[in-house]
């Protein structure tokens, strides 16, 4: 069973994260379930985890990625960490701004990953409800030359 869903973007099948978002999974370390909020991944793009929570206001907590690649149907198998023990400073992309040049050029409102879920290869960005009207959602493949918080997207 696949948790996440297949998009064609430029000629790539891509698998995005917007279907595990708001999804439950059941957190085997406190018996409760708690809601996926976003993906976790460092400069050169590989993907270490998702960050889920239990309620609005509490903390985020760490699942790695480990325990959903190799059965989708065993993620409550997988071992809960602190948020501050994730390796080498991951960043949380979805709601990010996205410059280029220092200029703030959109959100990002999804991201895609490889096919076995490793690596993001790209992200889906929004200018605004009204550009969305006119020209759609903007997708930025590894190649772009974005910045995330002033670091370089995907290790350029």
């Amino acid at each position: 069973m696949s948790y996440t869903k297949n998009v064609r973007k430029g000629g790539m099948t891509l698998r995005t994260f917007s279907v595990l978002a708001g999804s439950r999974i059941f957190d085997r370390h406190s018996g409760t379930n708690v809601i996926i909020k976003d993906v976790f991944f460092d400069n050169s793009g590989i993907v270490h985890g998702l960050l889920a929570k239990r309620h609005p206001w509490s903390k985020c907590r760490f699942f790695p990625i480990s325990g959903f690649l190799s059965e989708a149907p065993k993620v409550a198998n997988a071992a809960v960490q602190e948020l501050w023990t994730v390796c080498h400073k991951p960043k949380h992309v979805l709601g990010q701004a996205v410059t280029k040049q220092a200029e703030m050029d959109a959100m990002i409102t999804d991201v895609y990953f490889s096919d076995n879920l490793d690596t993001l290869v790209a992200v889906e960005t929004t200018e605004g409800f009204f550009s969305d009207m006119r020209h759609g959602r903007q997708t930025l493949f590894h190649n772009a030359s974005y910045e995330i918080n002033g670091e370089s997207f995907f290790g350029q």
